[in-house]
């Protein structure tokens, strides 16, 4: 009961347990947010909101209480075009603070710059695909940073 009691605390400011967010669509709401990371330069909070299809930025304040919505990419429209997601998994970032993006059922991974303006994809848009350099609505992606950015993704229904 001890431990039901300790997560069933409010998070507490000081400890940098700050929360965010309600259900919808406006600035700073989510329907089923998915990914979360952090960008290396400038410590904002990136967050993939799956069913709303888009990314939304967030500053990260020093005492956790006022984050504000500072842009969003993406939208409910869905298409193939860059910038656009369909049902966003996973988020990261480089070292460059370049945003990495799972598009799972587009089946690319999108790659924008520090302010969220495209810069390239991988993948075939709106295809899926199992031949190398495919998806097949990508989960998760991560970064290694010690290894050149090299981009790892987790590739759902070809189970790599």
């Amino acid at each position: 009961m001890k431990n039901q009691e300790k997560y069933n605390k409010k998070p507490d400011a000081k400890q940098g347990g700050g929360v965010f967010g309600s259900l919808g669509d406006k600035p700073g709401e989510f329907n089923n947010p998915r990914g979360v990371c952090l960008q290396p330069a400038t410590n904002n909070i990136i967050v993939t909101d799956l069913n709303n299809h888009r990314v939304q930025v967030f500053s990260n304040p020093e005492d956790c209480k006022e984050f504000k919505s500072l842009y969003i990419v993406g939208g409910p429209q869905q298409s193939k075009e860059p910038e656009i997601f369909k049902n966003p998994y996973g988020v990261a970032c480089n070292n460059r603070s370049h945003i990495i993006v799972a598009d799972s059922f587009n089946h690319r991974v999108q790659i924008l710059d520090e302010k969220g303006r495209f810069i390239r994809s991988m993948g075939t848009t709106g295809e899926p695909g199992s031949s190398n350099h495919l998806f097949y609505q990508p989960r998760d992606v991560c970064v290694d940073r010690n290894n050149h950015n090299q981009i790892l993704v987790a590739d759902f229904w070809n189970r790599r």
